[in-house]
């Protein structure tokens, strides 16, 4: 599996709040397009930030934190 498409399911995974884009996702694109549903993600959590969303931005936030520590470096050319 590609990593771009191992981190979406690992943000659905990290953060439940996702599923449903996830869904509308797969059903609009037909296959998993990660720039298209972290856009997504990113309107949600500016909504939820503004507070005019349910979801929780901090969970967001962590996630992404916690997968950029994780993520292995890349050595310079």
């Amino acid at each position: 599996m590609e990593r771009d498409v191992q981190l979406v399911g690992d943000s659905v995974a990290a953060v439940p709040g996702f599923e449903g884009l996830l869904h509308a996702h797969l059903v609009n694109e037909d296959g998993v397009l990660p720039h298209v549903f972290f856009w997504d993600v990113a309107q949600e959590t500016v909504a939820s930030f503004l507070g005019g969303d349910e979801m929780d931005w901090r969970a967001t936030l962590r996630f992404l934190e916690d997968s950029s520590n994780s993520a292995p470096s890349k050595s310079p050319r």
